[in-house]
């Protein structure tokens, strides 16, 4: 099975729709930096995370650098593009997301949540 464990911050502020059935999801750009065993440090990589139902509601409260951990399988799907060439995109679907606490989460006595499914 495909299981991805991700740390990183979040890039944008999260979108929410919904399925036909009612059903909230949550997507967000998370950018972490791969372990290299090279001497500089690589740019950060970026994945798009999908959160469903439960997760989704978390998701939403999270703001542009917020720093998060990602339990979830890896999907990549190709799409045929109009000008004739295919492109394969790969999003994290997440089991389960800790937000972890910041300075100001300190400050105000808040501890991080933890949704999974």
């Amino acid at each position: 099975m495909d299981n991805c464990i991700l740390f990183g911050k979040t890039v944008n502020q999260p979108e929410l729709r919904y399925a036909p059935e009612g059903i909230p999801i949550a997507e967000v750009l998370l950018a972490f930096t791969p372990e290299t065993s090279q001497s500089a440090e690589p740019p950060p990589s970026l994945v798009k995370v999908v959160a469903w139902g439960q997760n989704s509601t978390l998701v939403q409260n999270l703001k542009p650098g917020s720093e998060i951990f990602v339990e979830g399988r890896l999907s990549t799907c190709t799409i045929e593009r109009t000008e004739g060439f295919k492109e394969k995109k790969s999003q994290i679907i997440a089991s389960k997301i800790i937000p972890l606490q910041s300075n100001q989460n300190a400050a105000d006595n808040q501890k991080p949540m933890a949704v999974s499914t």
